[in-house]
């Protein structure tokens, strides 16, 4: 147990200032040993920073880089459709490789906010693979 708490700004025995806090009784540290010391818990601290909002978006776990992957993901999906329907026209085993890039791209988009759009470029690009196929043979 630590029986006097030391105080931010306040030198230690070695002689370097002490700039986080022991917060609670068992000794544990909060937050950065460099950062000046805070009136309130860091919890506290970060709930007020919130909006009430995203608190209750059922996306807000999957909110950055995911989202926005699978955003993208549906939008190149749609991009490839004409390019795998002239592929599969002019050439067949391109068209197959495309269509597979582009229902791969339209199952990763049916995680976004769009999961009727993935999935109508996936049906199409399904339908493109197989045309594209019976071309090839």
């Amino acid at each position: 147990m630590v029986s006097e708490t030391p105080e931010a700004g306040e030198e230690s025995e070695s002689g370097l200032p002490i700039s986080a806090t022991l917060i609670d009784e068992q000794g544990i540290r909060r937050g950065s040993p460099f950062a000046a010391a805070m009136n309130t818990p860091p919890d506290a601290a970060l709930e007020s920073q919130l909006d009430p909002a995203v608190q209750l978006d059922p996306f807000a776990d999957f909110a950055g880089v995911g989202t926005e992957t699978a955003k993208g993901g549906v939008l190149a999906s749609v991009l490839l459709i004409p390019i795998a329907g002239v592929s599969t026209w002019w050439f067949p085993l391109g068209g197959i490789l495309i269509s597979g890039l582009g229902g791969g791209l339209g199952m990763l988009g049916l995680a976004s906010r769009r999961p009727i759009r993935a999935m109508i470029s996936m049906l199409l690009h399904v339908l493109l693979f197989c045309a594209a196929y019976w071309r090839f043979l």
